[in-house]
């Protein structure tokens, strides 16, 4: 089931403007968005090299650019998590216009839900009943098994696998490549390092590392 393709086309800005914004802007560009530009604090962004899209100024101007362009959607694109908090909290009375971006070549179960402001990359796999909350990444051929729980701003990073039944907290990062078995819990505001196998449970603000996972440090 392809989500990605709009009925029609319409205007998206980019909030962001380095290299996870590049593979947002061609997911939007392939699944039927008119992208009209970007914004980031850097005014030597990849962006503009690449795709020569315009950048309408720095991540503060952009309450201006949406209050005067009432039909333009927005979505961020940036891979931190932090930063992508911070710029989630800015624009939580906006939340109504922020989009979502679905790669075509992504698979999207039937009964899977995607909350706003989702993005999904190409060949990433969302099975049935996985809820992705809002604001969340599932990169490049990430697979979410059935039933999964994804909160808000979680980033679940290229070929990181998710088994069924698993609940990924707010903040979270699981990393390149990960494993996670079935029916386990990603803490709030935990990383699970690049190809680790999460066997137990982890806790909030821990990072975990290794086959198994083993916690590395805790904030």
């Amino acid at each position: 089931m392809l989500l990605a393709m709009i009925t029609e086309a319409k205007d998206l800005v980019l909030l962001g403007g380095g290299g996870h914004a590049l593979v947002v802007a061609e997911a939007a560009m392939a699944s039927g968005w008119n992208l009209t530009g970007f914004f980031d604090d850097a005014t030597d962004g990849v962006m503009a090299k690449k795709f020569r899209l315009v950048q309408r100024g720095s991540l503060g101007s952009v309450r201006n650019y949406l209050n005067d362009n009432l039909k333009v959607h927005w979505i961020i694109a940036v891979g931190d998590i932090d930063l992508r908090s911070r710029i989630i909290e800015q624009f939580r009375d906006y939340q109504h216009r922020a989009a979502k971006v679905i790669h075509p070549t992504a698979t999207i179960g039937a009964n899977a839900h995607l909350g706003i402001g989702t993005f999904v990359a190409a060949r990433a796999v969302i099975q049935t009943f996985a809820r992705i909350d809002t604001h969340g990444i599932i990169n490049t051929g990430a697979i979410v098994e059935h039933e999964c729980s994804i909160a808000e701003n979680v980033h679940i990073a290229p070929a990181a696998v998710l088994a069924g039944n698993v609940r990924v907290l707010r903040g979270a990062f699981v990393g390149l490549g990960s494993r996670v078995l079935p029916g386990k819990r990603i803490g709030v505001g935990s990383i699970v390092g690049a190809g680790a196998v999460v066997t137990t449970d982890v806790g909030d603000y821990q990072t975990v590392a290794g086959i198994p996972a083993q916690i590395i440090s805790k904030r």
